[in-house]
């Protein structure tokens, strides 16, 4: 995708610690763009500088940086495609300061059920166990995802997984 011509314009604002609405934007788009790189890039240096979304967007940048990798590393896990390097990143930042963050449980159970259920992919029983008991504390709806870890962990079952395991996928609502 074709980087729009504002990009010289965005560049100059950001050398000259200018907070403009055009910022904001420029974020925005970089995420609904899919350019993962730039767009993690230029969220921490927002999250440094105070940047906010405009008006109508009516979340901190915080929050909407988390969504947006959420529901990338999300669709990335449901395509059998690594979540790495931005997922990760963006869990170990949430984990590191979380009072930057300030997330709801609601999306911090979401980045806690899909840390289990990649690290149950790779074969990591006790974290995929730790991740989703967190999920769950948090009121996500993991109880099939855990119960079947556990099931494997008293089995001694450690082999990785090929790919998402039916409802347990990220994007699919979960039984309790």
């Amino acid at each position: 995708m074709r980087v729009p011509k504002s990009e010289a314009y965005v560049d100059r604002l950001r050398q000259q610690g200018q907070k403009h609405e055009l910022l904001g934007y420029w974020l925005v788009w970089l995420f609904d763009a899919g350019k993962m790189d730039e767009a993690m890039a230029f969220a921490e240096w927002a999250m440094q500088c105070g940047l906010k979304l405009p008006e109508r967007f009516q979340s901190a940048v915080p929050y909407f940086v988390a969504s947006q990798v959420a529901a990338w590393a999300e669709g990335e896990f449901n395509g059998n495609r690594s979540v790495e390097p931005y997922f990760t990143k963006c869990a170990l930042g949430i984990a590191e300061d979380p009072d930057c963050w300030n997330l709801p449980d609601d999306l911090t159970a979401r980045y806690s059920r899909l840390q289990g259920l990649v690290a149950e992919r790779g074969g990591r029983l006790e974290e995929a166990e730790a991740h989703l008991q967190r999920a769950l504390d948090l009121g996500a709806k993991v109880k099939t995802a855990l119960d079947r870890i556990r099931k494997k962990i008293e089995r001694g079952d450690t082999s990785p997984e090929d790919g998402a395991t039916g409802d347990d996928s990220p994007a699919a609502p979960s039984e309790d």
